[in-house]
């Protein structure tokens, strides 16, 4: 989503003076605009009662596979440049429970060709359903008091967007990776067939090979990655040493 504001974002930055101040700034002592990354605020909610209790009973089950505390999804408040004319603000959601499995595989025999890629977006009812109780909760919170003195007018994708259809027909034509490519070269036993690597990262089968990072996940976290793959990288180390 995305609604016009009216401070400063980094939607101002397309005005060339307004840049090069802003990049004298941060150049001269590291202040201004760009030392944001241009998210604000992160949050991680579950489903409240009232929110779950509209779900199917397919998604009820599917969901209820999670730990009890695992947070369906997170919602991103940032000021990521938009477009010229006035400031924005985007609410961004993603889904942290997702049923729905993508894979990587190979296109052919030759390793320069790309993989094939298939990340099975919304692929199930439920992350679908879990998709669009998300979009309404964002909607809810920049209808909130606090944060009207700054609004101006919904921009993406707009007031014509109401009803669940219209919602989902929106998010099928917009949604996107979070980017944290992951879980490609599990972590697992080897008697798993879709592991790749064991609890100390050792590519099964291969000697003196280990994959240490994100992608040996056995499966991904409910948050950012950097946090847990630290963890990870310090516990193969101290693996290494032990084995040497």
């Amino acid at each position: 989503m995305v609604q016009q504001v009216s401070v400063v974002t980094e939607s101002s930055l397309f005005y060339p003076i307004f840049a090069a101040t802003a990049e004298t700034q941060y150049n001269t002592n590291a202040t201004g605009i760009l030392t944001n990354t241009g998210a604000e605020y992160f949050a991680w909610e579950k489903l409240s009662a009232g929110q779950r209790s509209q779900l199917s009973a397919t998604a009820k089950a599917d969901l209820a596979s999670f730990p009890a505390d695992w947070p369906e999804y997170e919602i991103v408040i940032g000021d990521l440049g938009f477009q010229p004319g006035a400031d924005y603000a985007q609410i961004i959601g993603m889904l942290e429970a997702q049923i729905g499995r993508g894979y990587v595989t190979i296109a052919s025999s030759d390793a320069a060709e790309p993989p094939v890629i298939d990340t099975k977006t919304f692929s199930t009812a439920t992350d679908r359903a879990v998709a669009v109780t998300l979009f309404k909760r964002m909607r809810a919170f920049m209808a909130t008091k606090a944060i009207a003195p700054i609004l101006g007018p919904e921009v993406l994708p707009g007031p014509a967007v109401q009803n669940d259809t219209q919602i989902m027909e929106y998010l099928l034509n917009n949604v996107g990776p979070g980017f944290h490519g992951s879980c490609t070269c599990t972590m697992g036993k080897s008697n798993d067939p879709m592991a790749v690597v064991d609890s100390k990262a050792k590519v099964i089968g291969v000697e003196n090979l280990r994959v240490v990072d994100a992608s040996s996940f056995a499966l991904l976290p409910p948050g950012h990655l950097l946090a847990t793959v630290y963890a990870l990288a310090e516990k193969i180390a101290d693996d290494i040493i032990n084995d040497y």
